[in-house]
């Protein structure tokens, strides 16, 4: 079993990782959006 390991799988990491930062640029974009309009 994976989860037995103290092991993080690179590529869950790295997809959490670009969901954050796809989240925070979303955030980023709407709110200067936001004041533009």
């Amino acid at each position: 079993m994976a989860s037995t390991f103290p092991y993080v799988d690179p590529i869950s990491v790295g997809t959490c990782q670009v969901n954050l930062l796809t989240r925070l640029a979303f955030t980023a974009i709407s709110g200067v959006t936001r004041r533009i309009a």
